[in-house]
């Protein structure tokens, strides 16, 4: 048996990790680090390769709660993040699209937890609080960011 990491809030340390995912085409690990506000991005050897969030250096993390974390075909990684929305990043932790707008409507979404991606790019989710499981189709073109977010995480970004 092995494991990675102790409690804390120290590079290679976690807070209540409550979402992995593992890239199967590069080897690379993704932790949802929730207490700390932040996603970790691990080799196969578990050395942290970034982080995104991690509050030293005074900068405060653009996460709002992020819970999940899902690979896509393609090697994007969505991670839920609650109350509203879904982040999409490429493998080296740049934000790509971020995706839904809190509601009650069909194409709205209410603390989603529990991502998975399909090969045929669907992701399924639990939308918690709206008692739902939603899936979205992710062929077409995703919704670019604004700058000012992109700038957020690009700050919020720390590579090991």
């Amino acid at each position: 048996m092995e494991h990675w990491g102790t409690r804390g809030s120290q590079v290679g340390q976690y807070d209540f990790p409550n979402g992995i995912a593992v890239d199967e085409n590069t080897g690379n690990i993704f932790v949802v680090d929730v207490n700390n506000w932040r996603l970790v991005s691990l080799d196969m050897n578990g050395k942290v390769r970034w982080i995104i969030g991690n509050q030293e250096n005074g900068v405060s993390s653009p996460f709002r709660l992020p819970r999940s974390v899902a690979i896509g075909p393609d090697g994007l990684v969505y991670v839920s993040d609650a109350p509203d929305r879904i982040l999409v990043f490429d493998q080296d932790g740049n934000l790509v699209s971020i995706l839904g707008e809190r509601g009650t409507a069909e194409t709205q979404i209410n603390f989603p937890e529990g991502l998975y991606v399909s090969d045929d790019n669907r992701l399924y989710f639990a939308d918690r609080e709206n008692n739902r499981v939603q899936i979205w189709d992710l062929t077409g073109e995703m919704s670019t960011p604004s700058e000012g977010d992109v700038n957020k995480f690009k700050e919020a970004l720390k590579q090991y």
